[in-house]
């Protein structure tokens, strides 16, 4: 789910713009996100358009709590990690960097080898 944060409110002006009822620091649930535009539901309970920069309501920062999901990538790497781990001595120290970076390597071999129909 994707929020927005009011970090600053605009003061209303005398125009003729119907102005939102809005709290510094709530969550406000993202509706409808196109690019800088997103709908939220005010206080008031009336759905308002917005933009994630130049807002004439408020300053915007935008959260999401949707959490990371490994792909196969990932999954071949963790599992590259773990046989790399697994196969030195206990008392090996690892340079983190390099370790990562050796078991994505063997990962994308595996998605190479996997898009060529896996072992012959």
């Amino acid at each position: 789910m994707i929020y927005a944060v009011a970090q600053q409110i605009a003061a209303r002006s005398d125009d003729e713009r119907v102005w939102p009822v809005l709290t510094i620091g709530k969550r406000y649930e993202v509706l409808i996100e196109d690019c800088n535009c997103f709908d939220i539901i005010d206080d008031e309970g009336q759905q308002i358009p917005c933009y994630w920069v130049g807002c004439a309501f408020a300053r915007w920062v935008r959260e999401d709590d949707r959490r990371e999901t490994p792909d196969l990538r990932d999954q071949f790497s963790m599992a590259a990690l773990t046989g790399l781990m697994a196969a030195e001595a206990p008392d090996v120290i690892y340079e983190s960097e390099g370790v990562a970076r050796r078991a994505y390597r063997i990962a994308d071999a595996m998605l190479v080898a996997r898009a060529e129909g896996g072992a012959a």
